[in-house]
């Protein structure tokens, strides 16, 4: 059952102040309020306090959010120490988190995450590679049936590689499905964030169990 609007908004208010500063090297600028609740909104409407939620990367705070509105089984894997340190130390190490760079994609090294998750977020870098890797480590991650919530551009980037919004949505849908997931459902152009950048919620399920093909993977340059 989805929280009710007045505790969603509490708990944005309280984790804003707590956030690290955008990333823009890697891409990574926070959402604003409004979009906070509308995501926060979805998740606790996809997946009970009980069940099993992933975060690959948490720049936004989602997994405090969600810890302070009674979910009690999170794990968050992102490679920024200082952000990792506010969760463990705002959850009072409630919320399991695990460093790592999802970039060692490249080489083979991928988060061990142990049991499958019921629900998964991202909001990940929108290079073409950013977007399929944290995507691919969020599906490798869920149960069959589980859902995962993608957070992906719908305008275009300004200052990004990518220029082209529309044919990026076709070729990480081609990865979902390439991985035995299927979209189930999308919720456009509902994010925001601080640079402008306005982006939708793909919302998959997926069908069956298999290991993720990597394959798609282009190279570093187009991670972000």
């Amino acid at each position: 059952m989805s929280a009710n609007a007045a505790e969603i908004r509490r708990v944005v208010r309280r984790a804003i102040p707590l956030r690290t500063p955008d990333k823009p090297a890697q891409g990574a600028y926070h959402v604003d309020a409004p979009s906070m609740q509308r995501r926060l909104g979805l998740l606790t409407r996809l997946a009970t306090p009980r069940e099993r939620v992933l975060l690959v990367g948490d720049d936004d705070l989602t997994s405090l959010c969600l810890h302070w509105l009674g979910y009690s089984d999170l794990t968050v894997v992102d490679f920024d120490a200082e952000l990792l340190d506010i969760v463990r130390r705002e959850s009072k190490r409630k919320v399991v988190t695990v460093e790592h760079d999802l970039r060692g994609a490249y080489r083979g090294r991928l988060p061990k995450l142990g049991k499958s998750c019921d629900l998964f977020i991202t909001d990940p870098p929108y290079g073409p590679d950013g977007l399929r890797v944290f995507a691919g480590v969020g599906i490798g991650a869920l149960r069959v049936g589980g859902r995962g919530v993608i957070v992906a551009p719908a305008a275009r980037v300004a200052g990004s590689s990518v220029r082209d919004p529309l044919s990026l949505g076709v070729a990480l849908q081609a990865f979902i499905a390439a991985n035995a997931s299927a979209l189930v459902d999308i919720e456009p152009s509902c994010q925001r964030s601080h640079h402008g950048t306005v982006s939708s919620m793909l919302v998959l399920r997926r069908v069956k169990k298999r290991a993720i093909d990597w394959s798609a993977l282009e190279g570093a340059e187009v991670f972000y």
